[in-house]
């Protein structure tokens, strides 16, 4: 484990040795990717909540949803 007092140098924390050098941590992907890939996961997440909120979706657990369509049965509608 790193720390440092320089102001701007970022604090390192269990970080392995690979792809390290002088405190510094080597992203897989570039920052403007990073944004992007989080963009998308809040836009899913909010269009997920929104469909939930409309009767359209309806979660059968913490990481399964389905259509709620009193057809298919597959997931219990609110």
């Amino acid at each position: 484990m790193e720390r440092s007092s320089l102001a701007g140098t970022p604090v390192v924390y269990g970080q392995p040795a690979v792809g390290r050098a002088a405190g510094w941590v080597v992203l897989p992907m570039t920052q403007p990717d990073i944004a992007d890939t989080l963009l998308t996961i809040e836009t899913a997440s909010r269009a997920v909540t929104r469909l939930e909120r409309e009767g359209a979706l309806a979660r059968a657990g913490a990481r399964r949803v389905g259509p709620c369509r009193p057809a298919l049965r597959r997931v219990p509608c609110a």
